[in-house]
């Protein structure tokens, strides 16, 4: 590809189908899947802490041609930065990743400086595919180090899953948007409020990203013990690029009701309602360090790991004193 003047600017939403192309082009070239389409971005970027005239940098060559981007996303309540970012093959080795990640960084630094109190600390996390050589070698020349591994773990649904019955007081609730939403909500940061790397997000930000068009009140399996949630399954399709997968977001039980068997029960009844509803594959995300035996659960209920990511994360400053 022939080499021309780089520039670094903030997004314009025309640039839109163009991040979209170069998104599409990278993950094929990395052996990856997470493929995308202008409406799925379109949505990411509406989210309501992303901004993203101010917090993605695009790489523009020759004056029109985008050739990669990288966001600096941030939750200023807790200092805590995330982003993502790809590089067209066609323009690699041409030091464009490395432009885009050092603005991305000045960025998460310009925001921590006007955003987030002194007394907090200011990082970002960033994640990889362990078998991309080129993220890994750009991630760790920035100082990001490798602090944990991420599993994507994967269930063939071809024949049906062994039932498993409830714990005793436990039963199905119908998922209705309007009387359990912000209960869902309320049960899935007490569930997880412990895990590494936890963040709790607002509502608002959390209705987004749960309760868009593609949502299936009977794919969000509700367990309740009188009325209080005592566990959550909650999933969707996976996307347009593999209409055949669905994606479990999030599994969980509350700590009264763990050890009962309850997370096992739910899993069964997510891949049989699953498979009646046409899907013949399911994944998950799961800490690969997890301490509440997340991995074997998984494991037990017919899952294996498909592939690792490598989650990278680098510290801008420490906090000042209190």
């Amino acid at each position: 590809m022939n080499r021309g003047t780089v520039e670094i600017r903030r997004f314009r939403w025309a640039d839109l189908p163009a991040l979209v192309a170069v998104t599409n082009r990278a993950v094929v070239a990395d052996g990856d899947d997470h493929t995308t389409t202008e409406d799925e971005l379109r949505d990411r970027f509406e989210a309501p802490y992303m901004n993203p005239e101010s917090n993605c940098l695009v790489a523009v060559v020759a004056g029109h041609t985008v050739a990669g981007y990288c966001t600096a996303e941030l939750d200023p309540r807790v200092g805590k930065g995330w982003g993502t970012g790809y590089v067209d093959p066609g323009y690699r080795r041409q030091g464009i990743g490395t432009r885009l990640l050092a603005a991305a960084d000045a960025r998460h630094v310009e925001r921590g400086q006007a955003e987030v109190p002194p007394e907090l600390p200011l990082s970002c996390t960033r994640y990889c595919r362990d078998t991309n050589a080129g993220a890994r070698a750009l991630l760790a020349r920035h100082g990001y180090a490798i602090v944990r591994r991420s599993w994507f773990m994967h269930r063939a649904l071809d024949g049906p899953a062994e039932a498993q019955p409830l714990p005793d007081g436990v039963r199905w609730r119908p998922f209705a948007v309007e009387r359990d939403a912000r209960a869902v909500y309320e049960a899935e940061q007490d569930i997880f409020r412990d895990n590494w790397g936890y963040m709790d997000i607002p509502y608002e930000v959390w209705t987004h990203l749960r309760l868009g068009e593609a949502i299936d009140p009977a794919l969000w399996l509700v367990a309740v013990t009188g009325e209080s949630i005592a566990g959550l399954c909650l999933a969707r399709p996976w996307g347009s690029e593999r209409p055949g997968a669905a994606w479990i977001d999030t599994v969980g039980v509350r700590e009264a009701w763990r050890g009962r068997g309850l997370a096992r029960a739910m899993l069964a009844e997510m891949f049989g309602r699953l498979r009646a509803s046409g899907f013949a594959e399911v994944e998950l995300e799961v800490d690969a360090e997890n301490t509440s035996n997340a991995v074997a659960l998984y494991e037990r209920v017919g899952m294996s790991a498909r592939k690792t990511y490598l989650i990278h994360h680098k510290t801008f400053r420490q906090g000042a004193p209190g």
